[in-house]
C-alpha cells in the first residue's frame, strides 16, 4: 500500500479518502474497524487509529460510543465571499490578499472562495440568501461603504462579515468585525527611506479617494515632523485620469529631487511622463511606490515599491473565520467581545534598481 516518497499514515488516509469518496460506502453506515483495516493495509494500531481521528476531525466519519465509527453524510460546501471594489484580475493587491486567503482555508473548515464585485454584490443582495447558498462569512475588501451597507441584514442573517483595508476608515467603520492594514506606518516607512538616501526635497503624488487623500495627510505630517518644506511643484493632484502627466510635462524644471507615489497606477503615470522628458529614474530623479500593479513587472530597470503584507493578513484573518465557523457557528466569536479588530502587518520590500 504504501507509495513511494509517502509514509504510512499518509498512504492509509489517501485510501481510505479514496473509498469513502467512491460511494460504495452510504452515508451513516459502518465504516472498517480498526483490527480490519490493521488486516487489510498491514499497518500498526498507532497508524490506523491516527488516519481515523484525521478522517473524523475532516467531518468524513463518526463515531458511537461503544458501537464503532460510521460514514458521515456528505458535508455541504460552505462559501467565503470575498468582495471588492476593484476585479483581482486588475489589482494585484487584491489578488495577492484573495490568494492569502485561498491558501490558507484548512480542510476542515470545507469552505470554497467565491470572488464577487462590490456591483455584483449590490445588485444580488436584496435577494441574498437566493444567489448565495451556505455561506460561512463575508469579507468585503477594501469596500467601506459596501460594508456599512450591508452589515445590517448580515448580521441579521447571523453570517459572519468582516472588513479588510485602509486604517484610515477606521473612524467611520469603528472596530466592529474590522481588519485594518497601517496606511500611516507605510507612508512614514517610505519617506524615511527617501530621507536616508539623502532627499530633502520630496513630492507626493496623490489623488481622489479618503485612502488616498488620508495617505497624502500623512505625507504632510511627516514632512512638518521633519522640518522639510513642502513644495508646492512637488505636488501633484490627480482629479482627472492624466492630470499628473499633464502638470509635470508643463513643468521646465522638476521642483524635488524625489516623488512618493502613493498608488501604483499615479507611480505608472509619473514614470511614464519622466521618460517622455528624458529625465533618468532613480539617477535624476528617485521615484518611490506604494504597492506594484501587474503592469510594473515590465519595467526595468524594477522600479522601488514598498508592499503590504496582503497575504500574511489573509492568513490571520482566515485563522479567525476558522475559530468562528469550525464548530458550525456563523456569529462573531465571543472571546473578541462580538467584535474584534486587528491592524495588518506591512512588508517593506526594497527592489533592485
Amino acid at each position: 500500500m504504501r507509495q513511494q516518497g509517502k509514509t504510512k499514515r499518509d498512504s492509509l488516509r489517501q485510501e481510505l479518502s479514496r473509498l469513502l469518496d467512491s460511494g460504495n460506502f452510504h452515508p451513516h453506515e459502518r465504516f472498517f474497524s480498526v483490527e480490519k483495516l490493521k488486516q487489510l493495509y498491514g499497518v500498526s494500531q498507532a497508524t490506523v487509529t491516527t488516519v481515523l481521528q484525521e478522517l473524523e476531525a475532516g467531518g468524513r466519519l463518526y463515531r458511537k460510543p461503544s458501537s464503532g465509527t460510521y460514514v458521515s453524510p456528505p458535508l455541504k460546501i460552505r462559501q467565503i465571499l470575498l468582495v471588492s471594489r476593484m476585479d483581482r484580475l486588475d489589482s494585484t493587491q487584491v489578488n495577492r490578499f484573495a490568494r492569502g486567503i485561498e491558501t490558507n482555508i484548512p480542510e476542515r473548515l470545507n469552505c470554497r472562495t467565491t470572488f464577487v464585485t462590490a456591483e455584483e454584490f449590490l445588485a444580488n443582495f436584496p435577494d441574498f440568501e437566493l444567489h448565495y447558498r451556505n455561506v460561512a462569512a463575508v469579507v468585503f475588501i477594501w469596500a467601506p461603504e459596501v460594508f456599512l451597507q450591508c452589515s445590517g441584514k448580515l448580521t441579521d442573517l447571523k453570517i459572519l462579515h468582516l472588513f479588510y483595508g485602509s486604517v484610515i476608515n477606521r473612524e467611520v467603520l469603528g472596530e466592529n468585525n474590522c481588519f485594518f492594514f497601517n496606511d500611516k506606518e507605510i507612508i512614514d516607512s517610505a519617506l524615511d527611506r527617501l530621507y536616508a538616501a539623502g532627499h530633502r526635497k520630496i513630492g507626493c503624488v496623490y489623488g481622489e479617494g479618503k485612502t488616498l487623500y488620508g495617505r497624502y495627510q500623512y505625507y504632510l505630517e511627516w514632512m512638518k515632523d521633519h522640518d522639510l518644506p513642502v513644495i508646492p511643484e512637488g505636488v501633484l493632484f490627480e482629479k482627472n485620469k492624466g492630470d499628473c502627466h499633464r502638470i509635470l510635462l508643463q513643468q521646465k524644471k522638476t521642483a524635488c529631487t524625489a516623488f512618493l507615489a502613493i498608488s501604483s497606477e499615479l507611480f505608472l503615470e509619473v514614470l511614464t511622463t519622466f521618460q517622455q522628458k528624458k529625465i533618468s529614474v532613480p539617477e535624476e530623479v528617485s521615484l518611490l511606490s506604494i504597492e506594484l500593479s501587474h503592469l510594473h513587472r515590465y519595467i526595468f530597470p524594477a522600479p522601488l515599491s514598498l508592499y503590504i503584507d496582503h497575504q500574511g493578513n489573509g492568513k490571520k484573518i482566515i485563522d479567525l473565520i476558522d475559530k468562528t465557523v469550525a464548530a458550525g457557528s456563523l456569529t462573531t466569536p465571543n472571546e473578541y467581545g462580538d467584535h474584534f479588530w486587528y491592524e495588518g502587518d506591512t512588508l517593506a520590500v526594497l527592489q533592485k534598481k
